[in-house]
């Protein structure tokens, strides 16, 4: 989540996490609808709500 908070293009994660640029996207399609957001901005403003 913090990659993504951060504005991390999907190969950066996917590279810093070991894992294919698919599976980030797929999770990150999965955040997005979870928080009920539309697009990485409005999530990386959600999240910094969210922390203290």
């Amino acid at each position: 989540m913090d990659l993504l908070a951060v504005g991390k293009i999907s190969k950066a994660i996917a590279t810093a996490l070991d894992i294919s640029v698919r599976t980030v996207e797929s999770h990150r399609r999965t955040v997005l609808r979870k928080m009920s957001v539309s697009s990485a901005a409005t999530l990386a403003r959600a999240v910094a709500r969210l922390q203290p």
